[in-house]
């Protein structure tokens, strides 16, 4: 089952070709993007020197110099693009569809427009991530969504947001089985993601991890990380005596 994640529109036409393009792509879960309301400034990124598009700078050729396979793959495979955008910017300059993009999406996101993606997207379900309120996962509930997505963007996108995994266990107490909970930000060992489990999460998103597996081996790299997490997941609950995630969400913790 495919999983499509929107980041909202301003122009709900525009959002119903992405809907309809993921929907004949075969994705059947839709995950509206609610941590990201407007692109941030991300100090640390700038200082990093990432930018869209990337510049090329005598760094950034001496990086290239010293990850040969990296470099090759990137001269095979081209520079990124944002191919789910690009053909709305009539353009595939990345500068210009960037410009595009922090233009036309984001900034109005809210409830009557969650409610109009859920009827929309037809029978698939509708998850909401980047909920750190009790009230905005009941809200989601009521309008009818199918789920809520804990989350803070992996810390990226707002630095005044709680963690998400402080936020989770009031959202869980609300929620209160009525929906699934999937936790994401911050999960980087299997232990995070037996802690998350454990304080209500009926599923767990990684990014950070795949994506520097899929940089470092490529086709291989997400399959990789998969494999470093589950068999971290299974050390610790084997650490902890438990032989499934029920044992995990049930077990009895010194406070």
């Amino acid at each position: 089952m495919g999983w499509f994640q929107l980041y909202p529109p301003q122009d709900f036409e525009m959002t119903k070709s992405i809907l309809d393009r993921a929907k004949a792509a075969g994705f059947h879960l839709l995950m509206i993007t609610a941590d990201v309301p407007v692109a941030s400034i991300r100090e640390r990124t700038k200082r990093a020197g990432l930018t869209m598009p990337p510049k090329i700078t005598p760094k950034m050729i001496w990086e290239g110099i010293k990850h040969p396979i990296w470099s090759y793959y990137t001269l095979l495979n081209g520079l990124p693009r944002l191919r789910t955008i690009e053909s709305y910017a009539n353009n595939k300059d990345l500068q210009l569809v960037s410009g595009f993009v922090n233009n036309r999406l984001g900034g109005t996101l809210d409830w009557e427009y969650c409610k109009r993606v859920k009827e929309y997207w037809g029978d698939g379900p509708v998850v909401l991530k980047g909920i750190l309120h009790p009230e905005d996962a009941a809200k989601a509930i009521e309008i009818g969504l199918d789920g809520i997505g804990v989350s803070n963007h992996g810390a990226r996108q707002f630095n005044g947001a709680p963690a998400a995994i402080e936020a989770l266990p009031p959202i869980v107490e609300v929620v209160n089985g009525k929906v699934p909970i999937i936790f994401d930000s911050g999960i980087r060992t299997g232990l995070d993601i037996m802690r998350a489990i454990r304080m209500g999460a009926d599923f767990v998103l990684a990014g950070r991890a795949f994506v520097a597996a899929v940089a470092a081996l490529g086709k291989y790299g997400g399959d990789h990380a998969a494999h470093i997490l589950i068999d971290d997941l299974k050390n610790n609950m084997m650490q902890l005596g438990a032989a499934n995630l029920d044992d995990v969400r049930t077990a009895d913790l010194m406070e």
